[in-house]
């Protein structure tokens, strides 16, 4: 899973832009919190307003006013469906990879402490996706997706940075969704956009 984590860790450039003779302000960036598995939405606010307090307290010295012209903070959803249909989502996420069944050994292991034998895992991991509704599941990924996308795309069209701080299987979501906006005539974008993947130590990159 290192990949999906190196991959993200860009660093966030300052661009200024002007639109009819107007300057955007190009301090202001958006922070989104995205989540992992099996979080209810209000879970996902709550851990998103921990990120607030943190930066606050850390990166601000409790400064409200100030944070609040440089940042601002969101939610990037995605779904939960309970154990079993998240973690048959992240392997439709993942087996499109080389290493698809790999990663999603770690990314397992790293969510429940499992450090059994792979070979076992591997089939427990069979029968656990066993019978989901494939069709249902791969609709509810895309439709999350596509809201982040159209989130961080908005984001964006009004001059703001956007830092994703991703959790668990909000890191697939994340790199799925910056190769989405940055591909074809995206690239531009990519001077916008960063990520890290952990909220517990992240720390806001400063002028």
């Amino acid at each position: 899973m290192n990949k999906y984590f190196i991959y993200l860790l860009l660093t966030l450039s300052t661009i200024y832009l002007y639109a009819n003779d107007v300057a955007i302000n190009e301090c202001k960036s958006d922070v989104y919190f995205a989540n992992g598995i099996r979080t209810t939405a209000e879970d996902a606010d709550s851990n998103q307003k921990l990120i607030w307090k943190k930066v606050l307290a850390e990166q601000y010295g409790s400064n409200l006013s100030k944070m609040e012209k440089e940042l601002n903070f969101k939610t990037a959803y995605n779904n939960t469906y309970g154990f079993s249909g998240d973690i048959y989502e992240a392997y439709l996420q993942l087996a499109s990879e080389s290493e698809g069944w790999r990663d999603l050994y770690l990314f397992i292991s790293y969510v429940v402490g499992h450090t059994g034998d792979e070979k076992d895992w591997y089939n427990q991991a069979l029968s656990l996706i066993t019978g989901m509704n494939e069709e249902m599941i791969r609709q509810a990924y895309e439709a999350d997706l596509s809201v982040q996308i159209t989130d961080y795309k908005n984001s964006i069209a009004l001059g703001h940075g956007v830092i994703v701080v991703a959790h668990s299987q909000g890191n697939l979501f994340t790199n799925d969704a910056y190769k989405n906006i940055i591909q074809d005539d995206g690239s531009w974008r990519k001077d916008f956009y960063s990520g890290s993947r952990s909220f517990t130590s992240y720390k806001i990159a400063r002028r």
